[in-house]
């Protein structure tokens, strides 16, 4: 389809409670939209999420799936920086079934996946196209925003010839360009 044949009216964006965020993300996030979040460990991804997440519960039913950390870290770390709200599930879990038995048990209008490598295996760009198309087909694709978390480098997934860079540079692996693996690093 033709660029300008495509329809941009009737986007529903929302406010991430983050003005800078909001400006990047173009006048805040879209309802729908995917958004990955990259740095550097220890830089402070999962704070700033979890700081999002206070604004979001406001109006929003807010699932924090963490791959990496337990739900009683997740709680020490909300108490910490004065985030507390009904609104907001978390779930500490690698297994994705789990993790979409979860997704449809609370019906969340956004997803937070935090370290999304640690959210599956090598496959797991396929398997996030499958679990979103799922999502499409049962109607709640539409209403929820999926955030992914990402600390272990530049990807490259399939027969691509992408490219990613990051601040540390370009990697290569025995498997193609970037860090293949959780395990290689992060």
């Amino acid at each position: 389809q033709k660029i300008r044949e495509v329809a941009s009216d009737g986007e529903i964006r929302f406010s991430t409670g983050m003005g800078e965020l909001d400006r990047v993300l173009g006048g805040g996030a879209v309802l729908g939209s995917l958004v990955l979040v990259g740095g550097a460990p220890g830089i402070g991804k999962s704070t700033l999420l979890l700081q999002i997440c206070s604004s979001l519960c406001k109006e929003y039913r807010v699932l924090y799936v963490s791959g990496e950390e337990s739900e009683k870290q997740l709680s020490y770390r909300a108490q910490r920086i004065d985030v507390s709200s009904d609104n907001l599930y978390v779930l500490s879990e690698n297994h994705l079934p789990a993790v979409m038995d979860s997704i449809n048990e609370i019906a969340p209008d956004i997803l937070i996946v935090d370290e999304a490598l640690s959210v599956g295996d090598k496959g797991f760009a396929n398997k996030c196209l499958k679990k979103m198309k799922q999502l499409k087909e049962e109607g709640i694709y539409e209403n929820t925003l999926i955030v992914f978390t990402s600390d272990n480098g530049p990807k490259s997934f399939g027969g691509t010839d992408l490219t990613w860079f990051n601040s540390g540079g370009i990697f290569k692996n025995g498997y193609g360009w970037g860090k293949s693996f959780l395990h290689e690093g992060g």
